[in-house]
Parts: structure tokens; sequence; C-alpha cells
């Protein structure tokens, strides 16, 4: 059997506010944004079904804008283990990303920068569902709108040792 992705997708926005607190059809999360933002999320889910296999699906890139991609296979990771990945912004290595790894016990995690490869390593050191997270922000080019923004998460579960 194979790992399978769920819940890869995009999520509200882009959310354009022509106004002030007015909210918008189709404003991320279905609340407008008082401060002028287009917002996108990208999420991504790995879960396995059944015993594990020489496939190598998770590694893939989808080719959503901002996504973040496995360099190990996220559904054997066990407490302890190191976890590579891969930014993409747009299909390329997107160095200087902040992204931040969170388990469910906590709520600050640990933040790092990827490098010019867009590349960087979480330990992940409990045994609990965890969550690598990031935002790209940046001054929009489209008129009515001040900034653009994208998220990105990569859930998981990790194993006992």
């Amino acid at each position: 059997s194979t790992p399978r992705r769920a819940g890869r997708r995009r999520v509200g926005g882009p959310a354009r506010i022509a106004g002030a607190g007015e909210p918008q059809p189709g404003a991320a999360h279905g609340v407008g944004d008082p401060l002028g933002r287009d917002a996108e999320q990208w999420d991504e889910m790995f879960a396995r079904v059944g015993e594990p296999t020489s496939d190598r699906s998770w590694a893939e890139p989808v080719g959503t804008f901002l996504e973040i991609v496995p360099e190990k296979d996220p559904t054997l990771l066990k407490a302890g283990d190191d976890f590579p990945v891969r930014v993409l912004k747009d299909g390329k290595a997107f160095a200087g990303f902040s992204l931040n790894a969170v388990s469910a016990g906590q709520t600050k995690g640990e933040t790092r920068k990827t490098d010019s490869d867009g590349r960087v390593t979480f330990r992940l050191d409990a045994a609990e569902r965890w969550m690598l997270r990031g935002t790209d922000i940046r001054k929009s080019t489209q008129p009515e709108t001040d900034w653009e923004s994208d998220f990105v998460t990569l859930s998981l579960e990790v194993k006992e040792k």
C-alpha cells in the first residue's frame, strides 16, 4: 500500500476587500479582511493506508503555488527522527522562508529558515500529531489590495520509537 495525501487544496481566497470591513464573497474562511489583503492557504496531510511499500509519491511535488515537500516518508516517522523537507514557491526552491514545526502539545514550536535550496530539517521529538506551517506575505501588485499572502501547512503523525 502507499502513503496517501489528503486535504491538499486551496482554501478560501483570494480575499479581496473593496472597502475596509466589508466582507466579500469568497473571502478566506468566509471573513472579510479590513486590511486589504489577499490570502490563499495550501494544506497537506499525510496518512498511510496499509503496510509500507517502496512507493515514493509523497516525495513528488504536486504543483501548488506554495508547498512543503517531504524528503523522508512522513508516514514512517518515529519520535526523535529528523524530518527533512523542501519548500517550493511556484515550483522553485524557496530560500530564506521561515517554517515552523509545532506538535499538538505545544503552542509555539520551533522556527527555522530554509537554506539556498529551500531545504530545512526538524527533529520531531514527540510521538504525537505535528504541523509544519509558514506564511509568505508580500506587498501586492494588485489594485485595491495592499498585501498578498500564502499560507502553507503539512500535517502528520509521529509514532512511538
